[in-house]
């Protein structure tokens, strides 16, 4: 008897169980069904049709692609430490002047005093420290700081650039332009299965198609993706990562 009431107790559970599996399932599918109908209540809609959570917008970066979920912003006034964007982000003041746009307009770089002799001054006006001339990285935006630079020759292991510069050869078709005229991406061999082929025949990889940012240089990428993909920071962070380690590698 104690037997029969147990193998009951346990079909029993395992029929709740099922239930409620099942409920689950339905549920996560509605809400994917939903995520394909547009954003949720929770998100903020970019003019590209990504989801992104409403906490980013007016977060002081710009996460869609037109920049759309920083604009309209209200100012809640910077403190006497912080530089006044016109959009009325409040950014740190030492921000102010330091070669780099971080307001979206680019404000906090304009009027800057005249650079230091330690300086390369860029044709906008821009600082930049000195070392980083001829360093293989277009620091300014017109990329004068790697004009006219000398060759020294390059080793074996090196790929050249027509500017003359030396960079590692396994930049070499990598997906990233390290030259100047991008000829270190030219002529690479035909992409892998698990890659995406640019138009330009960069190969990158495939899990960054539709993840919000551009990475072939006409966007292909983020072409024709469906509206449910987010922007995600984090690939951002690892991109600026990869550019910081490059600077590094070169300054070794």
């Amino acid at each position: 008897m104690q037997a029969t009431r147990l193998v009951f107790a346990l079909l029993f559970g395992a029929l709740l169980i099922g239930l409620c599996t099942a409920k689950q399932s339905k549920k996560d599918l509605k809400v994917r069904h939903q995520a394909r109908q547009g954003c949720s209540s929770d998100q903020f809609t970019c003019n590209s049709g990504w989801c992104i959570p409403s906490y980013w917008q007016c977060d002081g970066m710009d996460d869609c692609i037109g920049g759309e979920d920083e604009s309209n912003c209200p100012s809640t006034g910077c403190s006497s430490g912080q530089f006044t964007c016109n959009s009325g982000w409040c950014i740190p003041g030492y921000w102010q002047c330091d070669g780099m746009n971080d307001c979206s307009g680019g404000e906090d770089e304009v009027n800057c005093p005249g650079c230091s002799s330690d300086q390369f001054t860029c044709n906008n006006g821009w600082c930049i420290p000195g070392y980083w001339q001829c360093d293989n990285f277009n620091d300014c935006l017109g990329g004068e700081d790697e004009l006219n630079c000398p060759s020294t020759g390059c080793s074996s292991d090196q790929f050249t650039c027509n500017s003359g510069w030396c960079i590692p050869g396994y930049w070499q078709c990598d997906g990233m332009n390290d030259c100047s005229g991008g000829e270190d991406e030219v002529n690479c061999p035909s992409c892998s299965s698990d890659q995406f082929t640019c138009n330009s025949g960069w190969c990158i990889p495939g899990y960054w198609q539709c993840d919000g940012m551009d990475d072939c240089y006409g966007g292909e990428d983020e072409m024709n993706c469906p509206s449910y993909k987010r922007a995600p920071k984090e690939k951002w962070e690892k991109l600026t990562r990869k550019v910081e380690q490059k600077k590094k590698d070169m300054r070794k």
